[in-house]
């Protein structure tokens, strides 16, 4: 297959739709951008860096202005896959294309947090009648130009990119796929193809995934350097985690299934289905495997969504039944080995019953998480979840932080924060209010992207500083080139480090009684980081510079 067409462009434009909105805390730019014109567009997903410029991945159709001028998609007007960066002040700073005579869809996007790359995924529709390539893999260099790019040729089947992690030379995937077997074309920028590499799960099922692939790529040309299969009879796995040097699966079974040395069994057997959260080692064992079940016939339930934080794996528990479908956040502590559940606070969902919906979970700050439900597929309606919500990591309580925008058609994105901003991305069709700007598509009945910028403030500014604090901790040195020391004249509960996005980089197990504690900063980028320290009574809080 040929590459088709992938353009770069660089542009430093000011892109339109932008208020000025004044804070007590601060001075900051709300805005709007609508992506499209004519065809249908989209913006799938978006992450931020460090520095608060924000990466974009979707389609578009027809002609469209990302800000440095009218971009063609191909001569048959199909969609086409697109990147972009853009940064806090809605300026458009590079774009990057690609298209063929069939429909690419851009559909999650990473980032290398180290050399500051770009990972896209992108859907290929192409000719269901014959087996094509349906899965791409893209990679930017910082600058936006295009470096390499992986297929996986497949058919038709479900593939989701579900987690990604690197280091200095290699990045690391978690790729869930129904397909039974499989091939991974790896190119190089000019579209050449360098290796054809198939794969193959012992298990697969049309309800689920038919294993993991774990797949290691060498950063400089995409070349397989190692990879793992796990899959499991009767079981369908819905998420899959990295968890240190191990890996956090979840999904649901039916009947019985054997993960490692664990057997777990359905309460009802082949009459109805539990889920289960299990960990695998690098080795591909299994560490430990959990079941939970409502224990009720016409139900299925099934874990998505996974988060882990420290000794605790968050996750959404999704009951599916033949009429309706309710979900619920639920935690596992692998301390206790206990599940909590919040079932008060449900979401439920109809109009794509036996299919889960999706859950962005993220963003943990001050013992809070950002969580946003939307679905795949058209037509579900959630009772909770219009939006993105703010869960309190130890009661599960919640509250809607931001709703979505509203209008005749709003198709639920992603969403990406920092310290002082929440992005949300996605597509309307019509006319829709984003506080205040109504923005509308014409025609009125397709759909156009749009990229939402709010304001907020997640850190609270009650946390005391460490140096301030009656216990004398003590965090040096500061600035540090690596190891950063933690010493205190009291007990230390539960030490915990953020980068500037609010993103959990490490964390230490609650209820140490630590005098000293070295943390190694080393694989980190350069930048600020936020300690936070809990002795049992208080939390203290201090900045730290990685050099």
């Amino acid at each position: 297959m040929s590459r088709g067409k992938l353009k770069l462009n660089k542009m430093r434009k000011l892109l339109l739709f932008t208020i000025v909105v004044l804070s007590t805390c601060f001075v900051n730019a709300q805005w709007v951008r609508q992506i499209g014109e004519t065809g249908n567009d989209d913006v799938k997903d978006c992450i931020l860096d460090k520095n608060k410029n924000l990466y974009v991945t979707g389609s578009y159709q027809g002609t469209v202005d990302f800000g440095n001028g009218h971009i063609n998609s191909s001569v048959n007007n199909t969609m086409d896959f697109f990147t972009a960066k853009y940064d806090e002040n809605n300026n458009c700073l590079w774009t990057t294309f690609f298209g063929t005579t069939y429909e690419e869809k851009g559909i999650r996007i990473f980032l290398d947090t180290i050399d500051g790359s770009i990972y896209s995924v992108a859907k290929y529709g192409g000719d269901p009648n014959v087996n094509i390539p349906s899965w791409g893999f893209f990679k930017n260099n910082s600058n936006g130009t295009e470096s390499w790019y992986n297929w996986i040729t497949e058919g038709q089947n479900v593939v989701v990119y579900s987690d990604f992690k690197q280091t200095t030379s290699k990045i690391e995937l978690l790729i869930l796929s129904t397909a039974s077997s499989f091939t991974i074309e790896s190119h190089d920028a000019t579209g050449t193809i360098i290796s054809n590499t198939p794969f193959t799960f012992p298990f697969s099922s049309a309800n689920g995934s038919g294993g993991v692939l774990h797949l290691i790529l060498n950063k400089s040309n995409g070349s397989i350097y190692a990879s793992h299969i796990y899959s499991y009879s009767n079981a369908f796995i819905k998420d899959a985690k990295f968890d240190g040097d191990s890996i956090i699966i979840a999904g649901g079974f039916t009947g019985s299934t054997q993960i490692g040395t664990f057997s777990l069994s359905a309460t009802m057997g082949m009459l109805d289905g539990d889920g289960f959260l299990a960990s695998i080692n690098p080795s591909g064992n299994c560490n430990w495997a959990k079941k939970f079940s409502q224990g009720t016939i016409a139900e299925t339930d099934e874990a998505a969504g996974i988060l882990v934080v420290g000794s605790k794996i968050y996750f959404f528990n999704s009951i599916l039944s033949t009429f309706n479908s309710d979900g619920f956040l639920c935690y596992y502590d692998r301390l206790t080995q206990n599940t909590v559940s919040n079932t008060s606070g449900t979401i439920s969902y109809a109009g794509s019953t036996f299919y889960t919906p999706g859950f962005k979970t993220s963003k943990i700050k001050n013992d809070k998480m950002l969580i946003s439900a939307f679905s795949y597929f058209m037509g579900c309606n959630f009772s909770e979840g219009s939006g993105v919500n703010e869960y309190d990591m130890n009661s599960l309580t919640h509250s809607t932080l931001v709703t979505f925008p509203s209008g005749s058609s709003v198709i639920r994105g992603s969403f990406a924060s920092d310290s002082t901003s929440l992005y949300i991305v996605g597509a309307f069709a019509g006319s829709t209010n984003f506080d205040g700007t109504i923005l509308s598509t014409i025609p009125s009945n397709v759909y156009d992207g749009y990229i939402f910028k709010k304001n907020y403030t997640f850190y609270p500014t009650s946390i005391p500083s460490i140096s301030q604090n009656n216990y004398a901790f003590t965090l040096y040195p500061n600035p540090t080139n690596g190891i950063l020391t933690v010493s205190s004249n009291g007990n230390i509960n539960s030490i915990v480090i953020y980068n500037v996005l609010g993103e959990l980089i490490y964390s230490v197990p609650n209820n140490i009684q630590l005098s000293s504690n070295e943390i190694d900063l080393s694989n980190f980028p350069k930048g600020i980081y936020f300690v936070k320290i809990y002795d049992g009574e208080k939390t203290y809080a201090e900045k730290i510079v990685k050099q």
